[in-house]
């Protein structure tokens, strides 16, 4: 799919859950142009490390998230496999920059470096962000974002113990393995 088309997809997509603060949302994604942000360092050749990655990946991520819900029954709603599957990642939106050479070239073995001024944990610091410019998440929601890295956040060890996390545990496996599969094969 075109950028283009992908961009207008997208922010429909969002606008179309019709959620209490999301147009908000939308605002700040455009003003920041989310559109343009890679979803990774290129470290790992792929992951959506180039100019649209971000964009691109969390597409990439809700499509293979609702595809689990349907294959595995989970029973989640369109809006929050929307609003968890394409937001999950906007932590990212405002922390990268291209990596310069002494020489001034952009690297091509790492493209990007990741810098912040927010240094919370990955999946706090997107529910933090889209609660802050207004979104109205309910908890499963919250903890899905949360929890969306698994065993790649060093918080995940204390993962089983809380029972109300406990209750999402397949629903967050869903959404790590898309967000995975999506990084490793789409993006």
């Amino acid at each position: 799919m075109a950028k283009e088309n992908l961009e207008t997809k997208f922010y429909q997509l969002l606008k179309d859950t019709d959620r209490e603060g999301m147009d908000s949302v939308i605002g700040w994604l455009k003003a920041e142009g989310f559109e343009k942000y890679p979803a990774s360092t290129g470290r790992q050749k792929r992951h959506g490390a180039y100019e649209g990655g971000l964009l691109q990946h969390s597409y990439n991520t809700y499509t293979l998230f609702k595809e689990k819900n349907e294959k595995y029954e989970l029973g989640l709603e369109e809006d929050t496999l929307r609003i968890v599957g394409m937001l999950h990642d906007v932590c990212k939106v405002g922390s990268y920059t291209e990596k310069k050479l002494k020489n001034g070239e952009q690297s091509e073995k790492q493209p990007f470096k990741y810098e912040t001024d927010l240094p919370l944990g990955h999946g706090e610091k997107s529910v933090y962000l889209l609660m802050k410019h207004g979104l109205k998440l309910n908890d499963k929601e919250a903890m899905l974002i949360r929890w969306h890295m698994g065993p790649y956040d060093s918080a995940w060890l204390d993962f089983g113990a809380s029972d109300k996390v406990k209750s999402v545990a397949k629903e967050v496996t869903a959404l790590q393995t898309a967000d995975q599969e999506a990084a490793a094969y789409l993006d």
